[in-house]
């Protein structure tokens, strides 16, 4: 059988060229040469009429390889008698194609139907390589956004690398995000529509936008990567606000800001009716979701690779919080809570993936009788964040949780790399090398395990009260001489309370409890109502509000500095704004770089500017300050630098 007339036509202005020119093969004086004359010359476009298949079809010449362009027209993906009729039209063609790529879609359920054609069209004329445009839809989270488009594409790429498991450089996903930049595409002809009433856009709605040639771009260059490497790539644009996309600028004549100001009401309108369509329906949801939740690590890789880091900002936890969205303007949240889970365990230690949080980790140690050498306190935290900020909790002798990580495994610069920290616990091979750089992603973390039975020990809170103007070298005292997790705090200082130092100690287990931390009052409230996106507050959709309302941060001062503020904090306490104040001997001296000790500050404040300022007033003047990087930071952060650990502070 040969081929039909139609195959290998370069789509033109008109879609298609004749069908005297349109033949395949072309003549021998029309035929492109390939780069490498031993290596097949051919390329299977499959969707060759789609707006990205007509330009990786134009882009095919740089590279010198002749396409086998098939449409809808050509052959029918879901029908199995065309694609029968077509594997024998290109039968005698076998051991000629170099890949295949797909960019054919239904956009619904029938894909995978199309996949499982396609596939069969790949073995039958052995094709070394399929190349699938999929896309980033499939790593938002599947409890928000899950529709028929973005199930069938999970279960496609699903398909795809079951049917190649045993020969996974067969196969190549290219995730785009939403493409633009020619007028046929969905997403810009709506940007196009939506350049006529730019007044009328909410800032809200964002997107990552993606140039289509860029798509193309990197759909060839995956396509011709010799050797296994990696199977699934993320094409990202920079996230951009709607107006931002379509080239709206800010008013700048007066008439122009007083029209824009009177369209202020009907803007939140439309935002408040974009928000509730959002209740029901997918599409509207993904304009405000700004995180994707990346579950293997071939999706991390993906998304973190050197190309796309200038467009994404990991989170070690959920990314509704103000203290994260404020730094990352522009930037695609990726939450890596998704991507957990026990890899291994063993008597001394156990490893976890970056995003599981220490109340999963907890629960798998608990049949194990075994626990860890330090708890966070509250236990919603990751193992990854464990790694790159200082996370305090409950222990007898560790200071933080990052004392007791015996390695780490991350990505930095396309490379996947395993270090351990210079201040291991002891019984770890400790050296100085250390274990990453600002912008690498932690992938699995090592943990030493305590050797406390928690079947029949366990941790019991202490609590003893002290006056409430005790001066600062009183103050340092207090925490030098308690064990190394003594918290001092003072909830609601404006009612009179006193300090109270917290303390724990290991207590026989009672028969028949399970291991629990011990908590205060304050945790025992916020726990329930929060537990991280799963309790009262957040199913009733107000944690936001209660986060937006409170500011968190934390101030880390050496001694000197710390017993100054002390002083002053016995003198203010009953007229300060703030409703909690938690201090703590946080770090051994030049864990952080520092050759003195840390001590740390945790502040929550109603969110006011007459706070703010105060604030910023009372912390900026002390040379030691530096604030904890993964809480609040606001206007803080313009006289107060950020905490970086030596840990993680230079990579090699």
């Amino acid at each position: 059988a040969n081929p039909p007339a139609n195959f290998g036509a370069r789509p033109s202005a008109n879609r298609f060229a004749s069908a005297a020119h349109a033949c395949f093969p072309p003549p021998a004086r029309q035929r492109p040469r390939a780069m490498d004359s031993a290596l097949p010359s051919r390329v299977l476009v499959l969707g060759s009429r789609s707006a990205i298949g007509r330009k990786f079809i134009d882009a095919l010449d740089s590279v010198k390889l002749e396409p086998v362009a098939v449409s809808s027209q050509v052959c029918d993906l879901l029908e199995a008698e065309s694609v029968d009729k077509l594997i024998a039209q290109l039968r005698p063609l076998k051991g000629t194609f170099r890949f295949a790529v797909q960019f054919s879609t239904t956009y619904g359920a029938r894909d995978l139907l199309m996949a499982r054609h396609v596939a069969r069209i790949v073995n039958a004329l052995e094709i070394p390589r399929l190349v699938f445009l999929s896309s980033w839809v499939v790593m938002l989270d599947p409890s928000l956004m899950s529709t028929c488009y973005i199930e069938a594409k999970r279960k496609c790429e699903a398909f795809y690398r079951d049917m190649w498991h045993d020969n996974p450089k067969k196969l190549r996903i290219i995730r785009p995000s939403v493409v633009i930049g020619d007028a046929s595409l969905l997403h810009q002809r709506l940007l196009d529509a939506l350049a006529y009433v730019p007044a009328l856009i909410p800032t809200s709605l964002a997107r990552c936008f993606v140039g289509v040639d860029e798509v193309v771009s990197t759909t060839l260059q995956v396509a011709m990567q010799e050797g296994d490497g990696l199977r699934t790539h993320c094409c990202l644009g920079s996230l951009k606000s709607v107006r931002e996309a379509i080239g709206a600028k800010e008013p700048s004549t007066l008439s122009a800001k007083a029209a824009h100001l009177m369209l202020a009401p009907v803007r939140m309108w439309i935002h408040l009716a974009i928000s509730f369509l959002a209740f029901v329906c997918c599409y509207f949801r993904g304009w405000l979701a700004l995180f994707v939740t990346p579950q293997t690590q071939e999706d991390v890789l993906a998304l973190c690779s050197p190309h796309n880091v200038q467009h994404v900002q990991v989170l070690g936890r959920g990314a509704i919080y103000k203290y994260y969205k404020q730094r990352f303007e522009n930037k695609l949240l990726v939450n890596m809570g998704q991507h957990k889970g026990v890899v291994h365990m063993s008597q001394q230690s156990i490893v976890v993936r970056s995003g599981t949080t220490f109340t999963d980790l907890l629960e798998a140690l608990l049949p194990t009788g075994r626990t860890l050498l330090v708890h966070p306190n509250y236990k919603y935290i990751t193992a990854g964040a464990a790694v790159m900020v200082p996370v305090h909790g409950s222990s007898l002798k560790h200071p933080l949780v990052n004392n007791c990580i015996l390695s780490v495994t991350y990505l930095s610069g396309g490379r996947i790399l395993k270090r351990r920290p210079a201040h291991a616990p002891e019984g770890a091979d400790a050296n100085d090398e250390v274990m990453c750089g600002p912008v690498d992603v932690v992938l699995e973390v090592e943990l030493a395990l305590s050797p406390l039975d928690t079947r029949t020990q366990t941790y019991t809170q202490s609590k003893r009260t002290y006056e409430r103007s005790l001066r600062g070298k009183a103050v340092v005292e207090l925490l030098d001489d308690a064990v190394a997790n003594a918290e001092l705090r003072m909830n609601i200082p404006q009612m009179g309370e006193s300090w109270q130092l917290y303390t724990y100690t290991v207590a026989q287990a009672k028969k028949g409890d399970t291991f629990r931390l011990p908590q205060n009052w304050v945790g025992k409230l916020w726990d329930p109502f929060l537990k991280d996106g799963k309790g009262f507050l957040s199913r009733l959709g107000l944690e936001n509000l209660v986060v937006s309302c409170i500011d968190n941060y934390e101030i880390f001062l050496e001694v000197d500095d710390f017993a100054e503020w002390a002083d002053e904090y016995s003198e203010h306490c009953g007229q300060w704004p703030f409703f909690k104040v938690l201090v703590r001997k946080c770090c051994s001296a030049s864990f952080f770089g520092h050759s003195r000790p840390l001590y740390a500050i945790d502040i929550a404040i109603l969110h006011t500017q007459k706070n703010l300022d105060l604030s910023l007033s009372i912390f900026s003047k002390y040379k030691s300050a530096q604030l904890h990087p993964s809480k609040y930071v606001g206007p803080l952060g313009s006289k107060i630098p950020l905490l970086k650990c030596a840990s993680h502070a230079h990579a090699r």
